[in-house]
């Protein structure tokens, strides 16, 4: 088996991240804008990378799994559980005739020890924990406590084979496991300053962050997050209702929603910024406006989906139409990526074309934190 037992744990936190990172990646482009105004592209790697790094440390306790929930096989009476005896790894190490303690020449051999390798193998697994809790703002107990509690968890895992799902344990409970653990959460914690004086700090965001929420224009990625969930929400309406459910849905949301709210639709609500204009009736004309885009998809849709008659003599024409569909639903959708990128790349507040059309700009709210 060899490092096979190490990387599959690895590889399967490979394949499940990216779908855990998409149903997180809208809650936490929220609470990153929402706590500091803007979108902190280091701080997302950091926390992605948090969250990668929790999967692979429980995937490595828990893979591979028995072959059966019925792992009884091979279990007896003198089976042991649990080593509840601290310090054992000790006495195990002891015990390598290879090592004379005396001699620091020998101490090479503890390379080849099965049970130092696990015991470093295990302070190494809890060590980035340790750095990652520093750059979090953790205090030093709060950071003991959590390894503690972590590691914890880790070995009653084992202990009870996943909760009960299989008949007996196929891991150890080990307390020398949670102390050592525990220590290398608490090596992190003390090496932490000299690995994260290589990277931007916290006080770096937050300092941008201060500058940025006494902007009152707000940026474009935030503009374009709160029309993706306004437009979320309508499109489960469309895959739940007809048409002209989804035609009163926007009327709601990108009309009605912000006359009777100051400007407020679900989106901007979140993101805490809301619509203003320089005409009596540019938020409707914004509203009309995002209709009338989505009106001519769905006409392309409907268009292409038609069916053919081959033995129509109007199928030459046919055919001559829904090329002419897909041409136009390619040329409209590079057109608004474009103009998308567009405003997303330049440096000064540009307005999209739906905001543009109405003279619609967008305000950030002012929170009770910053009166």
């Amino acid at each position: 088996m060899g490092l096979e037992l190490y990387w599959i744990p690895i590889r399967t936190a490979l394949l499940l991240f990216p779908f855990l990172a998409l149903i997180l990646l809208l809650p936490w482009l929220i609470f990153n804008y929402r706590k500091y105004g803007f979108f902190s592209m280091w701080t997302s790697f950091i926390v992605y990378s948090f969250i990668f790094y929790i999967l692979c440390t429980f995937f490595l306790v828990i893979l591979p799994f028995p072959a059966s929930r019925d792992n009884s096989n091979g279990q007896t009476a003198l089976t042991v559980y649990q080593n509840l005896i601290p310090f054992t790894f000790v006495k195990d190490i002891m015990k390598n005739e290879l090592i004379v303690w005396t001699s620091f020449e020998t101490y090479v051999n503890l390379l080849q020890d099965l049970d130092f390798l696990l015991v470093l193998f295990n302070l190494l697994l809890f060590f980035p924990l340790g750095v990652y809790l520093k750059y979090f703002g953790i205090k030093w107990y709060k950071t003991v406590g959590i390894g503690f509690c972590i590691s914890l968890f880790f070995e009653i895992t084992q202990r009870t084979g996943i909760f009960g799902f299989f008949l007996y344990p196929y891991r150890l409970f080990d307390v020398d496991d949670l102390m050592i653990n525990t220590l290398g959460t608490f090596l992190g914690f003390l090496v932490a300053p000299l690995i994260l004086m290589l990277f931007p700090s916290t006080k770096d965001v937050e300092v941008k962050s201060e500058r940025v929420l006494n902007e009152f224009q707000v940026r474009p990625f935030a503009r374009l997050l709160a029309l993706f969930m306004d437009m979320t929400i309508l499109t489960l309406l469309g895959v739940w209702f007809i048409e002209w459910v989804v035609a009163i849905g926007y009327l709601l949301v990108f009309i009605v929603s912000p006359v009777l709210f100051k400007g407020l639709t679900p989106g901007t609500a979140l993101l805490h910024f809301q619509l203003r204009s320089e005409w009596k009736f540019g938020v409707v004309i914004r509203g009309l406006l995002l209709y009338l885009t989505r009106l001519v998809y769905v006409g392309i849709i409907v268009i292409w989906n038609m069916p053919l008659v081959v033995d129509s003599e109007q199928y030459y024409y046919q055919i001559i139409l829904k090329n002419m569909t897909l041409l136009g639903f390619v040329f409209l959708t590079v057109i608004l990526v474009i103009h998308g990128m567009r405003v997303l790349g330049l440096k000064h507040v540009e307005q999209f074309y739906f905001d543009s059309v109405g003279k619609v700009f967008n305000l950030r709210r002012v929170r009770e934190d910053q009166k």
